[in-house]
């Protein structure tokens, strides 16, 4: 019993810190998703409207023309 009781005054400090350090990284991690995915949504709010306002059947492919790279080429990245 002394041994176990010494075992956990050894070694949970460590641990508690450990896993703090654990948590607010998870933390961090979901803050930036959060943040991540607020864009997202917004991007596909705005693009929901672009493609209701655009005449039936039509879809628009913009990039800047650097390359002559083949259009599958790029599409497939």
């Amino acid at each position: 019993m002394v041994n176990t009781i010494q075992v956990v005054l050894d070694h949970a400090p460590t641990e508690i810190a450990e896993l703090e350090a654990d948590i607010q990284i998870m933390q961090d991690r979901l803050r930036e998703a959060n943040a991540r995915k607020q864009v997202l949504v917004q991007l596909l709010a705005v693009a929901q409207i672009q493609w209701q306002n655009q005449p039936a059947g039509v879809l628009t492919l913009v990039r800047e023309d650097k390359t002559n790279e083949d259009v599958r080429a790029i599409a497939a990245q």
